[in-house]
């Protein structure tokens, strides 16, 4: 578990160190797109705080183990409910009441995110949904019997990690649907043009989603490894006490752990991709199209 906190506080190191060389680049916009810059760095970065004090924070009452199952979730929506709390502190309209130009709300810089997100969220329920009818009876192993023989491997994702991994799968997809909601509901900025504002608002959504989908992402990968290294494990000590699972030549116990592992290494590097996925740039700010003004 020590191993899995490093990993994690090095990815935080990362993504803060890599938003502190982009806000470099403030230097060459005019004032209104530099403090939009300078406003998205700061959120990101007191995301990382924040997610790094939530997993100090001590679980009484849960197992380790439990605990590190959930954690990657919950991290995720520890990090998008704070994108969407900094909402809250993004300049507001001088007037009573303003809405952002429609076509300041169409950028499309979040799309691939959010696919992660959604196919990260299919994969772990989908895992879940296999985990749980073939762990064992006591809820946490794998274990299979061949004539005499049999085997057995631990931990699998049966019940006892399912309630816990779906409960934190689901407070992170609330807090998601909370996140961008605030993202969508921001009036436009007042000082800079439709550009500038289209590019500031989708990359609030990136902040959000940047968390929610590394948050599903290792939470597959975890279970996938899970998985994968206990029915491997199983296939392989049926196979040295001279026990096969092959059918017709071919060991599907195995394949099927090898091909859980690989599916963990893949959610891995997805979920790096995602941590460290670029915002639009912000660019100079032009013009301001006047926003539509609403009765109060």
């Amino acid at each position: 578990m020590g191993g899995v906190r490093v990993g994690i506080v090095v990815a935080l190191v990362v993504v803060v160190a890599v938003s502190a060389v982009r806000l470099t680049g403030v230097r060459s916009l005019d004032p209104a797109a530099a403090r939009a810059r300078r406003r998205a760095w700061v959120t990101s970065a007191v995301g990382s705080l924040v997610v790094l004090c939530a997993l100090a924070v001590p679980w009484p009452g849960v197992a380790g183990d439990v605990r590190l199952a959930m954690a990657p979730a919950g991290a995720g929506a520890v990090g998008a409910l704070a994108a969407g709390v900094g909402e809250r502190f993004a300049p507001r309209p001088i007037r009573r009441q303003r809405v952002a130009v429609l076509g300041s709300r169409e950028g499309t810089g979040a799309r691939a995110l959010k696919r992660w997100y959604a196919v990260g969220l299919l994969c772990a329920a989908s895992l879940l949904a296999i985990g749980v009818p073939t762990s064992a009876p006591d809820g946490r192993s794998f274990a299979r019997t061949v004539g005499d023989l049999g085997a057995a491997a631990s931990p699998y994702p049966g019940r006892v990690y399912a309630v816990p991994v779906v409960l934190a799968l689901a407070v992170l997809a609330a807090a998601t649907w909370w996140a961008m909601r605030e993202v969508d509901a921001r009036p436009a900025l007042d000082d800079v043009g439709v550009e500038v504002d289209r590019a500031v608002r989708a990359g609030s959504q990136v902040r959000v989603l940047r968390w929610s989908g590394a948050g599903v992402l290792v939470t597959t990968a975890g279970l996938a490894l899970t998985m994968g290294t206990a029915v491997g494990g199983v296939a392989h000590s049926l196979r040295v006490n001279g026990a096969s699972t092959a059918r017709a030549g071919f060991d599907w116990l195995q394949i099927a752990g090898i091909g859980l592992v690989g599916l963990g290494c893949v959610a891995v590097v997805a979920a790096l991709v995602v941590l460290l996925w670029s915002a639009p740039a912000v660019p100079h700010s032009a013009e301001p199209t006047r926003p539509v003004d609403v009765a109060s």
